[in-house]
């Protein structure tokens, strides 16, 4: 049975379509290695925010992780490079010591070559000229593998710094993307 009373009359509308808002951010989920992660945080939606306050974030354990990972081999890589420079200038030092031995050990040649054949017996005279070719080449070679030392050197050195850089740039990358895993309001709303 139908019974009428007394009441305002409210007219209703039924809408259907999408809305679309006219001043919208877009936010985009971070792109990580993960293949799955984890929302662990999320503002209410319709809540309103201050520019700089957090709107989601995602769970960083295994970010984290891998970050002390990487501290870690950026201390290993600083340890090797400073290893490195103490080896080459160790290297180069004794290098040196070896150019100055060679040196002192030319200059005695010289002096002992030196003295006139009329004064020394010619087979003594050609023992000396003798041990002056090879002290001259005995210098040549000290002041070759100088060289080449301070070259091993700096090659040591200079892949060490290589490998710094490569780390810092992976610890870098790390930070970055737990920084990433977090996504603040750009503007109050």
């Amino acid at each position: 049975e139908l019974r009428v009373t007394r009441g305002d009359l409210r007219p209703r509308v039924l809408l259907t379509g999408e809305l679309e808002a006219v001043d919208a951010i877009e936010l985009r989920v971070p792109q990580t290695s993960e293949r799955r992660v984890q929302l662990q945080t999320l503002v209410a939606d319709g809540a309103e925010v201050e520019a700089g306050d957090v709107l989601a974030e995602f769970d960083n354990t295994s970010f984290a992780t891998t970050l002390e990972e990487r501290r870690t081999a950026v201390r290993r890589a600083e340890s090797a490079l400073a290893e490195a420079r103490a080896e080459a200038a160790a290297t180069l030092e004794e290098a040196d010591r070896a150019v100055e031995r060679a040196r002192i050990a030319l200059a005695k040649a010289r002096l002992d070559a030196g003295v006139p054949e009329s004064v020394r017996a010619r087979v003594e005279h050609a023992r000396y000229q003798l041990a002056l070719t090879r002290a001259v080449a005995a210098h040549e070679s000290a002041i070759d593998d100088r060289g080449a030392a301070a070259a091993r050197g700096e090659s040591e050195v200079r892949i060490r710094s290589e490998e710094l850089a490569r780390a810092r740039r992976k610890l870098a990358e790390a930070e970055g993307g737990i920084d990433a895993l977090r996504l603040v309001a750009p503007r109050a709303g």
